[in-house]
């Protein structure tokens, strides 16, 4: 999906993640989204998904696709529901970009400390202009079920505050 091509600040986005079976996802793992530069297969900010080895799941973010460079959060348990926010900050320099991950955040609050962060290693990206969902192979992907997918280039746009829903009263007139 493309979106307006962004070359400075940072860049969010967030989505509802369940992983619904394992299915046959081994220790390393893969990524199934990012953000691209461009129309290259350039990718930064890729989010990771790797079996912990005891039926559950772990969730990663790295500043580029290489396996080594993933940051890992703690084990996740299939069939429950994550609040998933990503961010790619494009900083002045070379190799020095930072992309964030946070797990289960309050939406509507301010930008809280991430989960993982990890600054770049490789060549940064020059910009950010789409987004990529992918499904590898059956060893890389889990089956995931994907829902509320947000960009934006603040936390406000990516975290909006919960709305609730309106409460229904009836009055009956009493004799």
């Amino acid at each position: 999906k493309q979106f307006t091509q962004q070359t400075s600040g940072t860049v969010y986005f967030s989505f509802l993640l369940n992983v619904t079976s394992l299915g046959s996802l081994n220790t390393t793992g893969g990524y199934f989204a990012g953000f691209t530069q461009g129309t290259t297969s350039t990718f930064g900010a890729t989010v990771w998904l790797k079996s912990d080895g005891s039926g559950g799941y772990n969730i990663g973010i790295n500043p580029r696709t290489t396996a080594t460079n993933t940051v890992w959060s703690s084990s996740k348990s299939i069939n429950q529901t994550y609040f998933i926010v990503i961010a790619y900050q494009i900083v002045s320099g070379t190799t020095n970009d930072i992309v964030k991950l946070w797990i289960d955040p309050i939406p509507g609050s301010i930008e809280p400390t991430p989960t993982h962060s990890a600054t770049n290693s490789l060549t940064d990206l020059t910009d950010v202009s789409r987004i990529l969902i992918r499904q590898d192979a059956t060893t890389t992907t889990p089956f995931i079920q994907m829902d509320e997918f947000r960009i934006g280039t603040t936390w406000a746009d990516v975290t909006p505050k919960e709305t609730i829903s309106p409460t229904i009263s009836t009055l009956f007139p009493t004799d």
